[in-house]
């Protein structure tokens, strides 16, 4: 089933190499906001990822061991995360989803993501493909109904955005994943973009075969999950304004307690660390798209005081304001994961 489906790209990745000699470079950095480490989360600050001379970062089987894992990010590009091994909870638009082996999870340019792996006696396996879409435009648009589903995953609001692959079956896509591995580790010519689009054809194939957004994908959501994504709605309606613990209780009818406590247990972190992410996430955005001055995206955000903003960014983004918007920088695919 594997080779047909990469005869059939390859077939369509000639054809698409006619019309991909003018194709747009993408001078879209990447922005990611990630928590600071802290009551165990295994982060670190990352600014630009440059997409204008590669199209994809890919990491296969990176292994953590001994520890829980927690990563709350957003960045440019559209990811694809599998998981091998390991048992937590992923957050994705204020939904909740509980994240095992055999699951795909997809993540939009920008979308703010919250990763929790349980420690356990079983290590945290997973595969990472991200990639800037602009650049597979050209090997897309010869397939039709393929590329409609690609740019419905890229563009439009997905009612889910997992896959839960042991009711398929179960070896199709970490095949592909092992697949593109084994063709990366043999190529030695770059920019390896045929290789990715022949299993980014592939791997969308699959995925609309399954009807993988299918509601039925999720897991059920339990109680204290459900008053997570309430207070989340919450504050991604009101984060432009000061943060209120009692008010937004009062207008979930929840006391303040309950919200602090069923909020960190649901997600791993505080609402106030919560409420930081979502807002440098909007600041970077602003900055990246918008000639504003910084006094203006700080009031924004939500901040009243430009000054305090350009610390709290210097502080977690590790650089200013200023400097985020002119000066790009590198990264490895290891830093999404």
């Amino acid at each position: 089933m594997t080779s047909s489906l990469v005869q059939f790209a390859f077939f369509f990745i000639n054809v698409a190499q006619a019309c991909s000699s003018n194709r747009r470079r993408i001078t879209q950095k990447c922005r990611c906001i990630i928590q600071k480490p802290k009551e165990g989360w295994t982060m670190k600050y990352l600014e630009n990822i440059d997409f204008r001379t590669k199209s994809y970062l890919f990491s296969y089987r990176n292994t953590m061991t001994g520890s829980e894992f927690r990563r709350l990010h957003a960045h440019q590009g559209f990811e694809f995360l599998y998981i091998h091994e390991g048992e937590g909870t992923i957050i994705t638009e204020g939904r909740i989803c509980r994240a095992g082996p055999g699951m795909l999870f997809m993540f939009q340019p920008y979308q703010l993501h919250s990763i929790r792996m349980e420690a356990g006696n079983s290590p945290y396996i997973r595969s990472v493909f991200a990639f800037e879409p602009s650049w597979y435009d050209a090997y897309l648009k010869p397939l039709g109904a393929l590329y409609d589903f690609f740019q419905y995953l890229w563009r439009r609001e997905l009612p889910v955005q997992c896959l839960d692959d042991n009711h398929e079956d179960g070896n199709m896509i970490p095949a592909l994943f092992a697949q593109l591995h084994s063709q990366l580790q043999n190529c030695r010519e770059q920019p390896q973009i045929q290789e990715t689009a022949v299993f980014l054809i592939c791997l969308l194939q699959q995925l609309r075969s399954r009807r993988s957004l299918q509601p039925a994908a999720v897991f059920p959501v339990q109680r204290s999950q459900y008053h997570a994504e309430r207070i989340m709605d919450w504050v991604e309606r009101h984060y432009r304004e000061p943060f209120d613990l009692k008010k937004a209780a009062r207008e979930l009818h929840l006391s303040p307690p309950y919200v602090s406590r069923f909020f960190r247990q649901a997600t791993g972190s505080s609402i106030t660390e919560y409420l930081t992410a979502l807002r440098l996430r909007k600041a970077c955005g602003l900055l990246r798209q918008e000639s504003w001055s910084v006094e203006r995206i700080a009031e924004e955000v939500g901040y009243g005081s430009a000054s305090y903003f350009c610390q709290l960014f210097k502080k977690e983004i590790g650089t200013t304001p200023h400097q985020y918007r002119v000066v790009p920088a590198p990264i490895h695919a290891d830093a999404l994961i």
